[in-house]
């Protein structure tokens, strides 16, 4: 049997690794096209099935930036295009990010008995700034984009927030069913596009919500009464290992745990 020093590190790293692995797909890219024309990357496009991609790079004076992340609820956007000169060619040049997260959770039984439907929510919290643009005026032939977006869905249907438009600085609740038994997969996607075409001044557009969409926690409600319960009172197991409300091991982890646990136990045992 493998020393106590050996077991509980053993049983920490499976808490780790459990939840070191979330199902993510980001991209950053940067580039310009003419009037009518195709996008052009103006750098290598960064797509990552990771958690993170950043682009960074200039034309002729003209620079961009964008760079994505997401992670166990946790997702992030930026984009950012600067010139410091005129634009009379009728090039656009853009900054575009995007986010996007998803995990199968299931819920247990306790409060909520096998067979019985109750809502669930999601809650997330937006943080930052959704628009920075420097000089913004308007001109006949030039135009600045600057824009965010960001969505939740439950098995692939996109659901609205039931508290209001999503803003910064503001909990946005989601609201779904769960059953005890049956899985569900959220996922969430937040974009970023900072854009000029065609500006006749100097401009700088910034779209900063670099890793401020955090879901903070899922919440079920008591089918009798309509009214959520205390986080103890119900489980969700996360298929990504993430902790939104209180989680059920993933089985390996659990294994890893008792291991390190029982070793725990026995040094005791021996040492008394």
């Amino acid at each position: 049997m493998l020393p106590f020093r050996f077991l509980l590190p053993l049983a920490l790293f499976g808490l780790v690794a459990a939840s070191a692995h979330a199902t993510t797909t980001v991209w950053a890219t940067f580039g310009s096209a003419t009037t009518g024309g195709s996008f052009i990357p103006l750098c290598d496009e960064s797509h990552s099935p990771g958690s993170f991609a950043s682009v960074a790079c200039s034309e002729v004076g003209n620079s961009g930036e964008a760079s994505a992340s997401a992670e166990h609820g946790s997702l992030g956007a930026y984009a950012w295009v600067y010139s410091p000169n005129a634009l009379t060619d009728n090039l656009s040049y853009q900054a575009y990010s995007r986010a996007y997260y998803n995990d199968d959770l299931m819920l247990g039984e306790g409060s909520v008995q096998h067979g019985e439907w109750t809502d669930a929510r999601a809650v997330f919290t937006l943080s930052g700034f959704s628009q920075k643009i420097d000089e913004p005026d308007w001109t006949e032939i030039g135009d600045m984009f600057v824009d965010w977006t960001f969505t939740v869905a439950v098995n692939g249907l996109e659901l609205q927030p039931s508290n209001g438009v999503p803003l910064p600085g503001k909990e946005s609740h989601y609201d779904f069913d769960m059953t005890p038994g049956q899985s569900v997969n959220l996922s969430a996607m937040l974009e970023a596009n900072a854009r000029c075409y065609g500006c006749d001044v100097s401009y700088e557009a910034i779209v900063d919500f670099s890793n401020t969409a955090i879901l903070s926690v899922v919440q079920v409600a008591d089918p009798a009464s309509g009214e959520f319960l205390d986080l103890g009172d119900f489980t969700i197991a996360s298929g990504e290992g993430a902790s939104y409300a209180n989680v059920v091991p993933e089985p390996t982890t659990a294994l890893l745990l008792a291991a390190g646990l029982a070793g725990l136990a026995m040094r005791r045992r021996f040492s008394a």
